[in-house]
C-alpha cells in the first residue's frame, strides 16, 4: 500500500476540530462536559462512564475528547463517532474523512487523561492539571503548525 494524501484524510479534519475545540471550549470545560455527556453517552468508553458515574469528573480536557474517536474500532465507526461528537459541539466537517491511517490510539483504560478528584492543600478541587492539559494541547497545535510550515518550505531540523 502506498501512502498518499488519500491515506491521511483525517489530518485536516483533526486540525480543524482541535482548533474549534480550543477556541470554543478551553475556557468552558464544563460546557464541553455537558455537551458530550448529554449527547454522546452511548459512545463514551466504559472507563470514562465509570469516572463520571462516581462523580470524579465534571469537566473534560481536549485529549480525552480527541480520544473518544481514536480507539481500536474500524474506520466507519470512528467516522460516525467523530461526526456525533462534532455535532454535539456544533462542529461540522467540510471535507469527508475516509480513513485513519497513522493515527495513534490510546490503550484500553487510558481514555481519561485527568480526573477531577485532585484536591489542593485546602481540600478544594484543583483544576491546575486540566488547565495544563489545555495549555499542552494549545502548544501542540502551535508546534504542529510550525512543523508543517517548516516542511512546506523545505527546512529540516
Amino acid at each position: 500500500m502506498s501512502f498518499t494524501e488519500n491515506n491521511f484524510t483525517w489530518k485536516d479534519a483533526y486540525k480543524t476540530f482541535a482548533i474549534y475545540l480550543l477556541t470554543n471550549y478551553k475556557n468552558k470545560p464544563e460546557d464541553l462536559y455537558k455537551a458530550i455527556v448529554t449527547n454522546c453517552k452511548d459512545v463514551l468508553p466504559d472507563s470514562l462512564l465509570q469516572t463520571i458515574e462516581k462523580g470524579d469528573c465534571t469537566e473534560l480536557d481536549p485529549f480525552t475528547v480527541m480520544g473518544l474517536f481514536n480507539r481500536h474500532w474500524d474506520d466507519q465507526k470512528r467516522i460516525d463517532i467523530f461526526t456525533k461528537v462534532g455535532n454535539a459541539l456544533g462542529f461540522s466537517l467540510d471535507k469527508e474523512i475516509t480513513g485513519f491511517s497513522g493515527v495513534p490510539v490510546p490503550g484500553h483504560g487510558h481514555e481519561v487523561f485527568s480526573k477531577q478528584t485532585e484536591k489542593d492543600k485546602t481540600g478544594k478541587t484543583d483544576k491546575t492539571n486540566k488547565q495544563k492539559l489545555w495549555q499542552l494541547f494549545q502548544a501542540a497545535l502551535f508546534l504542529a503548525d510550525e512543523s508543517s510550515t517548516d516542511e512546506s518550505q523545505g527546512k529540516k531540523d
